[in-house]
């Protein structure tokens, strides 16, 4: 796990990248999409979880998604999003609010705003190659997560998963995550 420490007042992260947070969502059903897929973009980063909270004006915004990207030579990108329940299990490692409790899964009104988000940034980025492009692990607070900042994280998961960075380069790492969720 990288601690985000470098981005700014109010804003606070984790990345993991190649290692998963320790908690498991429980899938009720898979949303997907297929996308034709290019080689404009390579991904990088195959595996990749960031959580995020956003403090701006006395509220706060808190989510955590996970996605991997699996190669194929079909030439198409699948895009798929692990649905759980909204309540599944509580989780007490997170740097949401104290006051929020934070459950462990992707409810399915933010997996149609990661869906929609994966589309519009694949088509601005250039594409992505053929693929299996899954959001498998995700996090949300009962009171300070919205469909935003699941769009906010999608976002900048997607741009970094095809940056071209040194993964055993923290400081680059950090960089960059902190250059993505500073355009945010």
């Amino acid at each position: 796990m990288i601690i985000l420490d470098n981005l700014g007042e109010f804003r606070k992260g984790r990345l993991w990248i190649n290692t998963f947070p320790n908690f498991q969502c429980t899938t009720i059903k898979t949303i997907k999409t297929i996308v034709e897929s290019n080689n404009c973009n390579k991904i990088n980063i195959y595996n990749i979880t960031l959580e995020l909270l956003l403090m701006p004006r006395h509220t706060s915004n808190y989510g955590l998604l996970g996605a991997k990207f699996t190669p194929t030579n079909k030439g198409l990108l699948e895009i798929q999003v692990d649905v759980s329940q909204y309540n599944g299990d509580i989780t007490k490692d997170s740097i949401a609010m104290p006051e929020d409790e934070v459950h462990v899964g992707i409810p399915e009104e933010y997996a149609h705003s990661i869906m929609q988000t994966s589309i519009s940034v694949i088509k601005e980025i250039g594409g992505l190659p053929s693929g299996i492009l899954q959001f498998n692990l995700g996090a949300h607070g009962y009171v300070g997560s919205s469909i935003l900042i699941f769009s906010k994280i999608t976002s900048a998961i997607l741009k970094l998963m095809t940056k071209k960075v040194d993964v055993d380069l923290i400081r680059e790492i950090k960089e960059q995550a902190a250059i993505e969720i500073n355009l945010i």
